[in-house]
């Protein structure tokens, strides 16, 4: 089953999902692919949160540098982002249920946290020396029953096919990208991929629009 065939359980348009972006090892990127993630799903008409679980902290040190972007509310917005920091204990922020709420662990998660997803995006790197590792955490998610899906990152075609035969999955290579925030013809084809239904044509950005991301 895709990715938009689970989304599109939801019976109303207030029915919150929950997607986990988790990875194999610090430094495989797997908060690149949550933020990108939550831009390409705005974009294209979902509204989409972006929730930092892991222990780094680096929203708000990244949006410094961020021309136009903005804070309200406790939440940062720019372009087609919007993202709750990790703000520490201490300091709550209403979370605002209003759409797709994708959450950043890295590799900083439990079973007990990911319970209450319904959609995991394992992100990997190609090297071979964290392979065990990989290993270890693809069987882990297995075990949860929460379906996921494995997204190879820094590597190549040839690293993500050896990844497939590794874990007997189908493994998707992210295309190399510097810019989280901003929506790629390359990153549309990716999430295209894990966002169509059956595999069909319909192109994931003129797909589902019926929830405007509104932003100043």
């Amino acid at each position: 089953m895709s990715l938009l065939q689970e989304l599109s359980k939801s019976v109303g348009p207030h029915l919150v999902k929950k997607i986990a972006v988790v990875g194999s090892n610090h430094g495989c990127g797997s908060t690149h692919i949550a933020i990108s993630l939550v831009c390409s799903l705005n974009y294209s008409g979902y509204c989409a949160t972006y929730h930092e679980k892991n222990l780094f902290s680096d929203l708000q040190k990244s949006a410094q540098y961020l021309k136009g972007s903005y804070e309200e509310q406790g939440y940062i917005y720019y372009k087609f982002f919007k993202g709750l920091p990790s703000y520490g204990p201490g300091i709550i922020v209403s979370d605002i249920d209003d759409g797709i709420s994708v959450f950043d662990y890295g590799t900083d998660f439990s079973d007990n946290e990911l319970e209450n997803t319904d959609i995991v995006l394992f992100v990997c790197g190609g090297a071979i020396w964290h392979r065990n590792a990989i290993t270890d955490i693809y069987n882990s998610l297995l075990k949860t029953g929460i379906p996921f899906y494995t997204i190879c990152n820094l590597c190549d075609r040839k690293s993500s096919i050896a990844l497939s035969k590794l874990l007997h999955t189908q493994v998707l290579n992210y295309p190399f990208d510097t810019t989280p925030f901003i929506v790629s013809k390359d990153k549309t084809v990716l999430f295209k991929q894990l966002l169509d239904k059956n595999g069909g044509s319909l192109s994931f950005l003129e797909s589902v629009k019926h929830n405007i991301f509104h932003r100043k």
